[in-house]
């Protein structure tokens, strides 16, 4: 975006619209709103509308939230796209379009219409986006929302065609019909594109989404939905009506809809419902095209393979339909690919498709091509199998067969092995033997070669399928091949002789096998002679086919009963005859009723089609039955002949139907094979034969209808199941005022089958009524009914069939919306028969916890809600209340409106409530026979009860969680309540556990368990305690859900129950126990288990039922490995109480009678005691696992455990070390739990278990473990402990130290831990001195250090650190560090530097990890060890105590080395120490400077000769001392050493000071000022007494450091050294340091230096001045070391007071400088005084500078020193531009002037000049014209009105004139005016020869110049420019004859800006031609130089002097 266009976005407002009068601007453009309403909303409010729907749109759509950065962020809000660069614009339509598509499926919701009101407003959509927004809202072009958006529409006539026809509907604010819209697509080829691409785009956005998920417009986890169901329907209501109206189709529209079309087709498919609708909107779409237009072949085989590819997701008879529908105008294809065929043939159901579909004109257009493909084809099942099913299809057209025909044929006669081939062509012969011999006609007359073959061919053809087995040598074969013979009497001959050589052909022989295969092949031949000759000999023929007589049962089927099968009637009788007359009888059972049920029952049904057939059947059924009364197929037909009447009235035949049905009904309820005869009818419901099944449905009802009781209810379930109807099939609905039974009425039905038996309507009613008589089916009698049962637990008893069967009936019948009235009727019919146990029916509906029935919930809510309405309405007394459960069910459900519904039941209950209730509804019924211990509530709890529900409605409304809250609350017993109240409480809880007792559905008791579990009774377990029994019981169903709610029943509550020992709940509840706790048992049963336990229950358990909880817990844990984990957390948890710990551990606990050891008993003892053993080690690892508490009984008996097992088990098991382990594990566990310390004997605590345990182990962990259970026994037992603490140390030294291993070292670490202690503290009980203590305990201590070499060397610094930790750092560090210096004394004394520091490097780092005020104590403890040392050294008859005094048997004579040496190591370690820098808190409780003072007292200590090492190591300590401190430390020190009373240590001091002090931090440095503040009184101390030259020096430069880190509270110290530095610098000496000094004061003091100021810019200059003239002296040979003088310095120092203090700054001051500067006095670097006087100019106020400027004027105007008057001019430029206006002109007069007399004085050309110029120029810029014209006026007067002309006047007044000019350009030409006439005679005068000074001609050709090219046509005007014209151009010759040659450029510059001005064509012609003129001269060059003027002009201006 470009700046300007960022600024106005930026500062724009977002309703900048909203501020403009209303009557000048348009009303504000809204979806939402109207004009007048809208302009209520600012566009901040419009946002957060936006925003927030936009939220909820992600919530619906995640898709969307890709687009919230770029339309709904905060910089959307603020973005105009309207300044939007030419991308960005790009960008934001792209985001606006990607957006817009993806709100498609929401466009009616409100959200939507949020988000869009945000994208007009902000956005303009309805103006920059009409495409896209179209694109929106084209599908609900009927809508409403359509209409508001066209409203808005910018249409612009010219810009948007496309729309313009929508004008008048944005007009008249209506919405766009569909036949509108198809109308101007008719007449807009362009909107017709745009429609019908509007799907395509969708689909290939979806498919987009699909392959890249990540991209724009996916969300979290899946792309947008783009193809919604509007957009499908209106895309094929559009395109579909286009195709219908379109006259005539052109090949662009043609190409535009077919790709359209094909889109859906070919592209991905996403849900499958919706690309469903896609594929079948494009079929519909196709098929229109076609009938429109013909289609090239190649389109329509992409068309054809592209429905064919998308087949699979919609029904094979949807794609056989719509592709018949395109092919069947259109031109037959040759063939199509194979991958349309091959998908085509995978369909399901195709074969039976195309059967059906070949009664279809056009079929052949489809099958044709199809044929072409699969010919080539036919070894693939699949292809063969197809080509087989249109053969044998009686309505296949002529057209196929022949292409077929001709097909077969050719491949056979082209191909060697032709087997498939010849079957489909004898077929084909068998059935069109015409056209057959048609085709092989043709053949041979296409090509007389083949003649011969194709005779052949004919003569061979045959149709049997077993034809491939038959044996070619058999004598038969040749009357096989025959009987496939085309004629019909060749057949005929060939069958006759067939059947006579099957009576002489053997039964097991080939022969026989193949004649019976050729003539079970003529079972399908149509030919009545060749049947009469087949059943000639029924005889011979029945024997042979009832070998496998299931062959020709499934042949005879094929030919008489396959569905749609037109078979003749003589055909019929002849099979039927041969069938039941002869074969029947030799079949077995099965085989009779399999023929009764495939080949008799669909022919018994008499229907107006049919009629004269089932009259052949059924007087066939009658000979056969005479024949054979008792075979079993006949039983369900006995007595059916007799009703056959012969008369052809519908009216007769509906009733022969229904009386057939009736008495085969009862012949089947009569049957003892009822079962198997009801399974075959129910079969036949599901048939394909339409005939024979609805045959099966009229004796189904009529057996339905007749039955009672359990059978009827089993066969009503079995039926309904076998109907499979999700909904009521569809129908005419019936009229309002039409009576229902009536229409289902058996006689109405049999009409339809009479009339239509086939039709799908037929069916449909014949469902109906089936289910019309499902419906009526009473409940069985004698049972009681729990209508609440849930699903998965009904049983095959009548009553769950019956619960069951009922929901499923409601369940269908409330799904029936397509016949609402029909459904109402049944379900009325099924609600009349369940009479007042429809309320208990629908409260099994909606608290089923299937799924199926969860949509039903608010239904079946609503409907006994009216139930309840009905009968508050009748007032009958009746109380509900034993539905009131069923409800409370329902007020957890997650639907809102199921709640609202419950509530709506809860409020009816409480207005039956008011009523006087005489009997209780279901009274211990509504749950079957388990409601006998139901409880009930008197009317007045009842009342209450559902008040408190209805008082919490609002709760209920909105949280289906809230019940379980509210029972909480209501019924939970509260101190504070009335008995009344108690009892009430107790007596709901009471009726609702009842009710949960006795519910057989484990969802709801889970359920309601769950509502009363937050209320703690005892009354739950005693209630509840029968079904905790019942679940226990083997092979009960198990909830687990169930399960965890009956456990949370123990609870605390429960605790009294369990404890009572004559009641069976404690039983129960180890039952409970041991089954949760089994293996594979649930871990969330197991997880409550453990909570309740932990919680409360445990804790109230009486300690026997503890013990027996924990004995079973541990045989648990001993018998399944799988529990120990769960056992022994459950039981580390909750074993707290010390006598139930004890108990377990007597129980389990080692007999300690025997005397000898373990290994040396029987054997037969030692199972017992792995026994034992085991359960003691589960018990001792969940003790040795825990906290236990602190008690000493517990202690004992765990030690005396541990002893038992000691002295009684042998200790090489495994086992038993271990248990010795968590023993003592145990142990140290209770005894860190005691804290007070009883007074206990030497015995109570048996610390000898553990040294035996010690004496006797031979495992290593074990003793470990003793040592440190030891250590931690200790403070029980110190003076057991100590008793043996030797002997520890003993075994310690001797087994662990020489251990490198960690835990050996943290063995010993422990032990230290615990009994060192001990030993402190008896040696701090007689010494508290620490000296003292400390030569106490030196030979304690020398135990330790003496053993350091021992150590490894990587585990010696952390063993020491723990010495000294244990013994106590602050008492012993010091100690225990000097013993180790004493070990390496000698080798230190030694060494130095580094070595020194290496070997000390043990102690060092034990000091340094001790915290820092211990080790700076610790340090001054050595350092006066080190003095004691030294004065036994100086003085060895001192008889003082000394720490590390030599033993006595130590050398007298080595006695003071060994002083020196250690009083040496001890002083070195202490430097040694001082490794790194020390915290910064160490000033507050360490003060090291205490060991700084220390270490200087020994450095200055006066020894005597031999002795000086131990100062200078003193030294050298101290000053690695001084080198880490901190920064605040180490100023407190330097404080403190300034103290001393020793120059040098001052000096040092000092000079670390000044070093180290500007890398303190800011906040060190503010807190080290009271410090800084003593070091400044005592520099002004050294500075004041002058004390020795090298203190001076560090004094001062420390002061310098110190100014330069001031501080505020350092400020008043620092000034009073501003005086003594001041004397410094008016003498000789240290003025360098001092004047550095005095810089950082200067700069910081502020007004405090004030009174110093003067005398501080008299020094400096003075100094300046001195150092100019070189009056300084350099430092005399005493001052060797001091610097010279700066004068940076100096200059740096005025200019901090000018920054410091600019007000203070008196004329005085600033003359000296500026004269010391003009005169050039200055000293130094140049750069630095100019900075000065720039800060001088800048800072010091303009009153005092202007006065002070004027009077040094006064005496520099009389000088002839150009350079003091150039720099003089500067210093006024300077002062004028920093100065104010209105001091200026308060001294204009004067500074005028100034001027004046200074241009009087400059010459042209000089600096001077310059610098006058300049500092006019800015004295110009201050004022004002109406200030500066009398100026300029009188400046041109001094320059030009002169008595005498002054040349030199006139060009300086030019130069300055000039100046202005390139400062102020065309401000500047009006006073030109002034000097026009001057310059006109100047030029003239030079042109006359008068003049000839260069410098004047050059600086008015220059003015002249400037003057004409600054001009913007105001001031040089023709007339001006024509005066002046003649006498620029007669300065042509005037150059060349003064030969300037760096004048002809300016003049030729001067020319051209004087041609750039002119615009009078008379003038330019003027100019041009003197110009020209001059090209004449004699002198050459005068021309040369004219002419290359005239080039010039013209160059620049040829345009101009073009005309002239």
């Amino acid at each position: 975006m470009p700046s300007l266009a960022e600024q106005l976005a930026k500062n724009a407002s977002l309703n900048a619209n909203l501020f403009v009068d209303r009557s000048k601007r348009k009303p504000t453009v809204s979806y939402l709103f109207t004009g007048r309403d809208a302009d209520q909303y600012d566009l901040e409010t419009i946002f957060a509308l936006g925003q927030n729907a936009f939220i909820q749109l992600c919530s619906v759509e995640p898709a969307l939230e890709v687009y919230e950065e770029t339309l709904f962020s905060d910089q959307a809000k603020g973005t105009d796209r309207t300044l939007l660069n030419p991308d960005a614009t790009k960008e934001l339509d792209r985001s606006i379009e990607g957006f817009l598509a993806l709100l498609g499926p929401y466009v009616m919701d409100a959200p939507t219409g949020k988000v869009i009101e945000w994208l007009v407003r902000r956005f303009r959509i309805y103006e920059f986006n009409i495409d896209a927004t179209m694109a929106l809202f084209l599908p609900y072009h009927e809508t409403p929302h359509f209409t508001k958006m066209v409203s808005i529409l910018k249409i612009k006539p010219n810009n948007n065609a496309l729309w313009s026809f929508l004008t008048p509907y944005k007009s008249a604010a209506q919405n766009i019909q569909r036949v509108s819209l198809v109308s101007e697509m008719l007449r807009n080829s362009d909107l017709a594109r745009f429609v019908t691409a509007l799907l395509p785009n969708a689909l290939r956005e979806q498919q987009q989404q699909q392959v890249n998920p990540g991209g724009k417009g996916a969300g979290k986890g899946r792309g947008g939905v783009y193809v919604h169901r509007t957009l499908l329907a209106f895309n094929a209501a559009t395109v579909n009506e286009f195709i219908k109206r379109s006259k005539k189709l052109d090949e662009g529209t043609g190409v535009m809809l077919v790709s359209a079309l094909l889109e859906p087709l070919q592209s991905q498919k996403g849900e499958e419902v919706i690309s469903k609708d896609a594929i079948l909107g494009s079929y519909i779409c196709l098929a229109a095209l076609s009938q429109k237009c013909d289609l090239a072949p190649t389109v329509m085989k992409t068309i054809v393979g592209a429905m064919a590819g998308a087949a699979a997701h919609v029904s094979t008879e949807q794609f056989v339909n719509a592709i018949v529908g395109v092919c069947q105008n259109q031109e037959a294809l040759d063939k199509l690919s194979q991958s349309t065929v091959k998908a085509i043939l995978h369909l399901p159901g195709i074969k039976e498709e195309i059967t059906a579909a070949c009664r279809w004109y056009g079929i052949e257009k489809l099958l044709v091509p199809v044929i072409s493909r699969l010919v080539p084809k036919l070894s693939e099942t699949e292809a063969s199998d197809f080509v087989e099913n249109l053969i044998v299809t009686a309505s296949a057209p002529d057209t196929v067969l022949v292409h077929l025909t001709r097909l077969l044929a050719k491949a056979i006669l082209s191909a060697e092995m032709s087997l498939k081939e010849r079957q489909l062509l004898s077929m084909l012969y068998q059935r069109h033997p015409a056209i057959v011999q048609r085709i092989t006609e043709e053949i041979v007359a296409e090509d007389e070669d083949n003649k011969d073959a194709v005779e052949e061919l004919v003569m061979s053809l045959s149709t049997t399928q077993n034809i491939s087995s038959v044996n070619q040598n058999a004598p038969s074969f040749d009357l096989i091949i025959s009987s496939t013979h085309a004629d019909s009497n060749v057949r005929a001959i060939a069958v006759r002789k067939l059947v006579s050589s099957l009576a002489e052909a053997a039964v097991d022989s080939e022969e026989f096998t193949s004649i019976r295969g050729a003539l079970l092949g003529r079972v399908h031949d149509p030919s009545i002679e060749v049947l009469e000759l087949l059943y000639e000999k029924p005889e011979v023929l029945a024997k042979a086919f009832s070998s496998k007589p299931s062959e020709y049962i499934e042949a005879l089927e094929a030919s008489v009963a396959a569905p749609g099968a037109k078979t003749k009637r003589a055909v019929v009788r002849l099979h039927l005859g041969f069938l039941i007359g002869y074969l029947f009888q030799l079949l077995d059972a099965s085989n009779q009723e399999t023929v009764f049920e495939r080949l008799l029952l669909p022919f018994l049904l008499f229907s107006k089609p049919r009629q004269h057939t089932a009259e052949v059947v059924w007087e066939a059924v009658e000979q056969a039955m005479k024949v054979s009364p008792d075979a079993p197929a006949f039983e369900p037909l006995k007595g059916c002949p007799e009703l056959v009447k012969k008369d052809g009235q519908i009216e007769s035949l509906v009733a022969v139907n229904s009386a057939i049905a009736s008495k085969i009904a009862d012949n089947v309820l009569h049957s003892d094979r009822f079962a198997k005869h009801q399974d075959t009818l129910i079969a036949a419901l599901q048939g394909e034969n339409p005939l024979s099944r609805a045959f099966s449905y009229l004796i189904m009802r009529s057996l339905l209808e007749k039955m009672s009781g359990s059978h009827q209810i089993e066969a009503a379930s079995k039926v309904f199941d076998a109907l499979r109807l999700e909904q009521l099939p569809t129908v005419d609905d019936l009229a309002e005022d039409q009576d229902l039974l009536e229409v289902v009425d058996s006689e109405t039905i049999g009409r339809f089958v009479v009339t239509k038996p086939s039709s799908k309507t037929t069916l449909a009613w014949l469902q109906v009524g089936l289910v019309s008589s499902i419906s009526r089916v009473p409940q069985p009698p004698n049972r009681q009914i729990d209508w609440l049962k849930d699903p998965d637990s009904m049983s095959r008893a009548s009553e769950d069939l019956y619960v069951c069967g009922t929901r499923k009936v409601y369940k269908m019948l409330n799904n029936s919306g397509t016949v609402p009235v029909l459904a109402l009727g049944l379900l009325q019919s099924l609600f009349s028969v369940l009479e007042t146990d429809v309320l208990a029916f629908l409260a099994g509906v909606w608290t089923s916890s299937s799924s199926e029935f969860s949509s039903l919930q608010t239904l079946a809510l609503l409907q006994g809600t009216a139930f309840l309405e009905a009968h508050v309405q009748e007032a009958d007394g009746i109380d509900f209340q034993t539905i009131l459960p069923a409800i409370l069910v329902a007020l957890q459900f997650s639907n809102p409106m199921s709640r609202l519904a419950a509530l709506e039941g809860v409020k009816r209950l409480r207005v039956i409530s008011e009523s006087r209730l005489t009997q209780v509804y279901k009274f211990d019924v509504i749950y079957g026979k388990d409601s006998q211990d139901l409880q009930y509530l008197d009317q007045s709890d009842l009342q209450r009860y559902l008040d408190a529900l209805l008082a919490h409605k609002d709760h209920f409304e909105n949280d289906g969680s809230y019940l379980p809250v509210f029972h909480s609350h209501h019924l939970t017993k509260a101190t504070g309540d009335k008995k009344k109240d108690s009892e009430y409480k107790k007596r709901v809880l009471c009726y609702l556990l009842s009710h949960i007792n006795a519910l057989s559905s484990a969802d709801m008791q889970t359920i309601l368990l769950k509502t009363v579990g937050p209320v703690i009774d005892k009354a739950k377990l005693q209630l509840l305690l029968p079904t905790i029994q019942a679940l226990l019981l083997p092979n009960q169903p198990q909830h687990e859900e169930l399960l965890l709610e009956l456990l949370r029943s123990f609870d605390g509550s429960a605790a009294k129950e369990l404890n009572d020992p004559g009641k069976p709940f404690w039983n129960v509840y180890l039952d409970l126990l041991r089954h949760c706790l089994q293996p594979g048992a649930s871990d969330a049963a197991r997880n409550v288990i453990a909570q309740l336990l932990e919680k409360s229950l445990y804790s109230k358990l009486d300690a026997s039922r503890q013990v027996e909880l924990c004995h079973t817990l541990l045989e648990l844990c001993s018998e399944h490995p799988s529990l120990q984990r769960f056992c022994k957390q459950l039981l580390t948890d909750v074993l707290n109480e010390v006598p139930v710990i004890v108990k377990l551990l007597d129980d389990y606990s080692p007999s300690s009678s025997a005397s000898e050891r373990a290994s040396k008993r029987a054997r037969t003892s030692e199972a017992s005691e792995h026994g034992s053993i085991r359960h003691l080690s589960f018990l001792v690892e969940i003790l040795g696992t825990k906290s236990l508490p602190g008690s000493i009984e517990l202690i004992s008996h765990l030690l005396q455990v541990l002893s038992n097992i000691v002295q009684n088990l042998s200790p090489t098991e495994a086992e038993v070390n271990y248990t010795e382990q968590l023993l003592m594990s145990a142990v140290e566990s209770a005894a860190s739990q005691v804290s007070d310390i009883p007074n206990l004997s030497p015995t109570a605590i048996r610390v000898d278990v553990l040294v035996d345990l010690i004496r006797i182990t031979e495992n290593p962990a074990t003793f470990h473990q003793a040592l440190l259970l030891m250590s931690k026994l200790t403070r029980l037992a110190p003076e057991s402990v100590l008793h043996n603490v030797m002997p520890v140390f003993t075994f310690m030294g001797s087994n662990v130290f020489h251990r490198d291993d960690s835990y050996s070292f943290s063995v010993v670490q422990k032990t230290i831990d615990g009994i060192v202690p001990v030993m402190v503290s008896s040696l701090k009980k007689t010494d508290t001195e620490p000296l003292q203590l400390w030569i106490n305990s030196k030979e304690f201590l020398h135990v330790f250090t003496d053993a350091v070499n021992h150590i490894p060397r990587h585990r010696r610094s952390k063993f020491f650190n723990h010495l000294v930790d244990v013994l106590g750092t602050k008492d012993f560090l010091s100690p225990v560090s000097m013993l180790l210096v004493e070990k390496v004394a000698n080798r230190v004394a030694r060494q130095s530097g580094k070595d020194a520091y290496s070997t000390l490097e043990l102690p060092t780092t034990l000091l340094n990890n001790a915290p820092l005020p211990v080790r700076i104590q610790s340090l001054v403890d050595i350092l006066g060890e080190a003095q004691r040392l030294i004065n036994r050294l100086v003085q060895p008859g001192d008889q003082g105590p000394v720490f590390l005094l030599p033993s006595n048997d130590a050398d007298p004579s080595t006695s003071s080395s060994l002083f020196k040496r250690r009083a040496q190591s001890l002083i070195a370690f202490v430097g040694s120490t001082f490794n790194s820098p020390l915290p910064k808190s160490a000033t507050q409780s360490a003060h090291p400077e205490r060991v700084a003072k220390g270490l200087v007292a020994l450095s200055t200590l006066d020894l005597p000769e031999g002795h000086q090492d131990i100062t200078s190591t003193a030294l050298t300590a101290l000053n690695r001392l001084l080198s880490v401190l901190s920064a605040l430390d180490f100023i407190q020190a330097v404080s403190s050493m300034m103290e001393i009373d020793d120059e040098r240590i001052q000096a040092g001091a000092l000079e670390l000071l000044g070093k180290r002090l500007s890398d303190v931090s800011t906040s060190a440095r503010q807190e080290a000022s009271p410090s800084i503040v003593r070091i400044l009184a005592n520099i002004k101390v050294i500075l004041s007494k002058k004390q020795s030259e090298s203190l001076g020096l560090a004094a001062l430069r420390a002061l310098s450091n110190i100014a330069s880190t001031m501080e505020s509270a350092e400020q008043g110290a620092l000034t009073e050294l501003v005086p003594v530095l001041i004397s410094i610098l008016e003498k000789d000496g240290q003025q360098t340091e001092a004047w550095e000094a005095l810089l950082p004061l200067s700069r910081k003091l502020g007004p405090r230096i004030i009174p110093y100021f003067r005398i501080v810019v008299q020094l400096s200059v003075k100094t300046l001045a001195q150092e100019s003239n070189g009056e300084c002296k350099p430092p005399s040979s005493d001052h060797a070391s001091l610097k010279p003088i700066v004068p940076d310095v100096i200059y740096s120092t005025l200019q901090a007071l000018l920054g410091s203090i600019p007000t203070f700054w008196a004329s005085p001051e600033v003359l000296s400088v500026l004269s010391l500067y003009i005169d050039g006095q200055a000293t130094g670097s140049a750069s630095s005084m100019v900075s000065l006087v720039k800060a001088l100019t800048k800072r010091v106020s303009s009153k005092i500078l202007l006065p002070s400027i004027l009077e040094l004027w006064t005496k520099l105007q009389t000088t002839s020193n150009a350079r003091q008057l150039a720099t003089f001019f500067e210093v006024v430029s300077r002062t004028l531009r920093s100065a104010d206006r209105p001091i200026i002109l308060e001294s204009l007069r004067s500074i005028f002037k100034m001027f004046l007399e200074g241009l009087s004085i400059a010459k042209p050309g000089q600096e001077m000049e310059a610098n006058l110029i300049t500092a006019f120029r800015e004295l110009v810029v201050k004022l004002n014209e109406t200030a500066f014209r009398p100026l300029f006026r009188r400046l041109y007067d001094w320059a030009f009105a002169g008595d005498s002309v002054n040349l030199e006047h006139q060009v300086v007044f030019i130069h300055l004139y000039m100046g202005l000019q390139d400062y102020f350009k065309n401000l500047m030409n009006p006073y030109m005016s002034f000097l026009l006439t001057p310059f006109s005679n100047t030029l003239s005068s030079y042109a006359s020869g008068a003049a000839s000074d260069l410098d004047l001609w050059e600086a008015t050709l220059s003015s002249l110049n400037r003057s004409l090219t600054n001009d913007d046509g105001g001031f040089w005007r023709d007339d001006k420019l024509r005066a002046i014209s003649t006498g620029l151009i007669q300065q042509i010759d005037v150059c060349l004859k003064h030969q300037w040659t760096d004048g002809k450029t300016l003049l030729k510059e001067t020319l051209v800006s004087l041609v750039e001005g002119a615009n009078d064509d008379s003038l330019l012609k003027a100019i041009n031609l003197n110009v020209l003129m001059h090209t004449r001269s004699e002198e050459a060059s005068v021309r040369l130089f004219a002419l290359t003027c005239s080039e010039a002009l013209w160059q620049n201006h040829g345009n101009k002097l073009l005309g002239t």
